[in-house]
């Protein structure tokens, strides 16, 4: 024990003394206490624990003496605030603390930091694939040593898609649609609460939805027992083997999005030769089908079943509609139905009649580097070759194979309830750069009863199915006038009539047609059109003529015309449908009215410029008939007044020009008649006032409404003959020049007239008659001609042109014009309507174009890139008829 003792003396000699016994060297040291070892993370701060205490004052002090620089809120108290620098991985450091006392007593300590490495967020993003145009959710986890304080997703390949949820660990999104397995990529990116950053990328595949369809039926030829079958469908090949019959079934898979695509199914024969082909225009769902593809991935349904015969019919078919397509298979379902239209009925069959002929007689060679019979009839050149020489050497065998064909229901599709359309629009085939016109409209009702509706009637029937063709049996007769002139056998005519009519210096009689029964039987069923063969049995009755030997009244003459027909079951997916957008303007259109001809007022399909507004109000500037108008299932009604009506539909397009089909109903609401013709928006701003009219010298204005089919033009060029029918230095049935030229001076010329036909062409223009002078008043441009047998100073007959439109057309510019005709027979009569208001299409054409040139330059107005570069020959015309009573 120390003790310490201060002796004090108040005065001892005048000095004070302290004396200390023994305090200095049992003073003790600071107590001191602090937390040996802490854990901290790189940029992180921790207070550090401890205790001092001393009787005596005292000082503190820490000081570092090992590792990574560590940062002190102070160095002078017992528990500063640590803060750890960053480093690259975990390290050690060590802090001292020092105590000292007044009394210079200390006491130390040391400190061992952990400085813990931050690590980065993990992430993991693995998927499996998911089905297309579904909704999709992805999950990625993340983890973090301490917390993740954000997330963020990012498309980086693929279609796009709109994601949701991107700042946490699930996004969802609807899959794009795809055709086949396609890849979306993300760029992952989590934050953590350190500020550090982990990123990954991430891929997730998006299936498919491929459907199945089953492809049966039966190879129809000798030589294709056990051929080999194949199915080319979006570039994949399926393949299976028919049996000793010729039946077949593949299973192929076609993108639920690809549904329009065009199949293309191969039969192999026992030799090279022997190449059928057949298309598959399409593959159709069942509605069941639809309905849970708006569900669910279809891809365990089963399979939809498509029945085809692969036969000289459907050879022909494929083969026309491929050289008419430049070379090219068409492929999908939009191009396939613009180059069906344009096919032609009966090159279809005379086409499938030499693809039998050469599958029955092998002895007949192919031409020259043609090795099968597909593609022969895709040849145009060397099936024309080809043709003919069957034709000469054996004349007949090309109408027998036609008519064993149509007989023959292996051949060709028998008509089933199911697959009877039950409405069909009937018209030609069009020319690239045109439209379809005319035509008539079919209806099988479900009852048995149905119509058939032309430009002037409407013929009702009762229809039934017999061996696979429609039977239909008028109960309103379909009949119509002609007035040809008069030959032996025409509606029972002999000679001894012909006689009578002759000396009476008559040479044109009445003939009415009456149609008792029709009978279709179908070629073959296209994506777009059914092809039938359409026998019309028809009695022709001349109107009795009076003559001084007597009456001739002839006994009448039965008749069966049979054509080939192309009847439209669906409108077209390559034209744009009516729609209120599209409507509301000023169009070209036919109306049904009366023109006041010679023998007073005819009702019938005439031009009429109508305005559509949008309040669904409208106006017939021709006719100023007022009317209202709807749109339902892209069918434009119009609505009159007096309670009749019209309702449009539109089958086909080229560029800005529609073919229109109307059909127009009485007061009473039953159909009157249908006709087809073109139909578009009129150029308001354009005007005939312009002069544009006139024409450059040696050009004039050519006609092409009419000649909107494909026989009036070969290799690219408008034929001088109408249907090329030249023969002998000859046109066999008319021409197709025709047209007016207009000079500036006024005057002009009906160009009708010629010397020679090409290559020997030049025009004439000798015909005094064929002279006129024009004028324009009110819009309109009116030429007349100086052609009244009593005044030969005076016109009696004047055409006038209303501009409707100008566009580029196939051989120049293009004139769409609204026309009407006057006549009268002497220069004191009225003038009364010869040729009712109608739509015209004039192009300007020079004179020299007729002769053959080294070029001749085409535009091309429709979806091809040109015109078909060479027409195919056609043996016969499109009908046949018998004579009988």
């Amino acid at each position: 024990m120390h003790y310490c003792f201060n002796l004090k003396a108040a005065a001892l000699l005048s000095i004070t003394a302290t004396l200390a016994l023994g305090c200095g060297s049992s003073d003790p040291a600071p107590d001191l206490n602090v937390v040996s070892a802490l854990s901290v993370k790189e940029r992180r701060s921790i207070e550090i624990t401890g205790s001092v205490s001393d009787r005596n004052s005292f000082t503190l002090e820490w000081t570092q003496t090992s590792g990574p620089v560590l940062e002190l809120s102070s160095t002078s108290v017992i528990n500063p605030t640590l803060t750890a620098p960053s480093v690259d991985s975990d390290q050690t450091a060590v802090l001292q603390v020092t105590a000292t006392n007044t009394k210079g007593k200390t006491s130390s300590a040391t400190v061992t930091v952990s400085i813990v490495n931050n690590t980065a967020p993990e992430i993991s993003a693995d998927f499996a694939p998911i089905p297309e145009k579904l909704q999709a959710s992805l999950q990625a986890t993340i983890t973090d040593d301490g917390t993740v304080s954000s997330i963020a997703w990012e498309q980086i390949a693929g279609p796009a898609v709109e994601l949701e949820g991107t700042t946490t660990e699930v996004i969802t999104f609807t899959a794009p649609a795809v055709t086949e397995l396609t890849q979306l990529t993300f760029r992952i990116t989590a934050t953590d609460d350190d500020n550090e950053s982990s990123q990954v990328t991430a891929h997730v595949d998006v299936e498919p939805n491929l459907l199945a369809f089953t492809i049966s039926g039966k190879v129809v030829g000798l030589g294709f027992a056990e051929s080999q079958v194949t199915a080319s469908v979006n570039g994949v090949d399926y393949t299976s083997q028919a049996d000793e019959a010729g039946a077949f079934e593949l299973e192929v898979l076609v993108d639920d999005d690809l549904l329009n695509s065009v199949a293309v199914v191969t039969a192999l024969g026992e030799n090279e030769r022997l190449s059928y082909k057949a298309f598959v225009s399409g593959f159709r769902l069942e509605e069941v089908v639809v309905a849970q593809l708006q569900t669910a991935s279809l891809g365990n349904t089963a399979p939809q079943p498509i029945t085809l015969t692969v036969s000289p019919v459907s050879t022909a078919l494929y083969s026309l509609i491929v050289a008419e397509n430049n070379g090219v298979i068409p492929a999908a379902l939009e191009q396939l139905v613009f180059v069906e239209k344009s096919i032609d009925p009966q090159a279809l069959i005379e086409a499938a009649a030499i693809a039998k002929i050469l599958t029955e007689n092998p002895d007949i060679e192919l031409p020259e580097g043609i090795n099968s019979i597909s593609e022969l009839l895709a040849n145009t050149a060397s099936y024309n070759q080809l043709l003919e020489e069957v034709n000469t050497n054996n004349p007949g065998l090309v109408a027998e194979s036609i008519l064993s064909i149509s007989e023959d229901a292996e051949l060709i599709e028998p008509i089933e309830v199911v697959s009877l359309s039950p409405i069909y629009f009937q018209t030609m085939s069009a020319a690239t750069g045109f439209v379809p016109r005319s035509g008539e409209r079919w209806q099988f009702n479900s009852d048995g009863t149905g119509n058939r509706a032309t430009a002037f009637q409407n013929a009702t029937f009762n229809w039934s199915l017999v061996n696979g063709d429609v039977v239909v049996n008028y109960t309103e007769l379909l009949k119509s006038t002609a007035f040809p002139a008069p030959r032996v056998g025409l509606a029972g005519l002999t000679q001894s009539d012909i006689d009578k009519l002759t000396d009476s210096n008559i040479f044109q009689i009445e003939v009415t047609y009456t149609t008792t029964e029709s009978r279709l039987t179908r070629l073959i069923g296209g994506a777009l059109i059914d092809t039938f063969r359409v026998r019309d049995k028809t009695t022709a009755q001349m109107v009795p003529i009076l003559t001084p030997q007597g009456t001739v009244d002839p006994v009448g003459e039965l008749q069966e015309l049979t054509t080939t027909r192309n009847l439209r079951k669906a409108i077209s997916e390559a034209a744009t449908p009516f729609s209120n957008q599209l409507v509301v303007g000023t169009w070209s259109l036919l109306n049904y009215y009366a023109e006041p001809f010679f023998n007073g007022p005819l009702k019938g399909f005439y031009l009429d410029r109508m305005t559509f507004n949008a309040d669904g109000s409208g106006l017939g500037l021709d006719t100023e008939f007022t009317f209202e108008w709807s749109i339902e299932s892209t069918v434009l009604t119009i609505n009159f007044a007096d309670g009749s009506k019209l309702e449009k539909q539109i089958l086909d397009q080229s560029n800005n020009d529609f073919s229109v089909f109307t059909s127009a109903f009485g007061t009473d609401g039953k159909l009157i008649g249908s006709r087809a013709e073109y139909g578009f928006k009129i150029d308001e701003a354009t005007s005939i006032a312009d002069g544009s009219f006139v024409n450059p010298v040696g050009k004039y204005w050519q006609t092409t409404v009419n000649q909107w089919t494909p026989p009036n033009w070969q290799d690219g060029k408008l034929a001088f003959c109408t249907g090329n029918d030249a023969k002998d230095g000859a046109c066999q049935n008319g021409v197709n020049y025709f047209g007016w030229q207009f000079n500036a001076g006024a005057d002009g010329f009906n160009v009708a007239s010629f010397d020679g036909i090409p290559p020997n062409f030049s025009p004439s223009f000798s015909d005094s008659l064929h002279k006129l002078s024009w004028s324009i008043s009110s819009g309109k441009l009116s030429f007349e001609f100086l052609d009244c047998d009593d005044d030969d100073t005076a016109a009696c007959r004047i055409r006038e042109w209303r501009l409707l439109k100008t566009e580029n057309g196939i051989l120049g510019r293009r004139f769409y014009v609204g026309e009407r005709q006057y006549w009268r027979f002497s220069a004191d009569e009225e003038f009364k309507v010869q040729i009712g208001l109608r739509i015209n299409i004039y192009e300007e054409l020079a004179y020299e174009y007729w002769n053959p040139m080294e070029s001749q330059s085409v535009s091309s107005r429709g979806l091809n890139s040109g015109l078909r570069a060479l027409s195919r020959r056609i043996l016969f015309d499109n009908q046949t008829q018998t004579t009988a009573f």
